[in-house]
């Protein structure tokens, strides 16, 4: 799946599913910009909080809902500058 950058008409990143069947792989474009959020300054407790893409309405953030699908965000972690995997957990049990 592509979340489209609603200024350009682009893909901003892709969003493919991973075998291990609770993750998911977000590519970001290259030509997109993002910024990430982080929760603390301090090199010792740093921990991605949310991913904003351009043209986008909204985060990609831990807590919120995964735009597109009915499952919460459970975990970010950055794998590569372009690369985020995103752990996902059901909304309901």
């Amino acid at each position: 799946m592509n979340y489209i950058n609603n200024f350009t008409g682009t893909s901003a990143a892709r969003l493919d599913f991973t075998d291990d069947g609770d993750g998911w792989m977000v590519t970001i474009a290259k030509d997109n910009r993002f910024r990430m959020l982080w929760k603390s300054d301090c090199e010792d407790d740093r921990s991605l909080i949310a991913i904003d893409l351009d043209g986008m309405d909204g985060l990609l953030e831990v807590g919120g809902k995964l735009p597109g699908y009915n499952r919460k965000i459970a975990d970010i972690k950055q794998l590569d500058v372009f690369k985020f995997m995103i752990k996902t957990e059901k909304l309901w049990d």
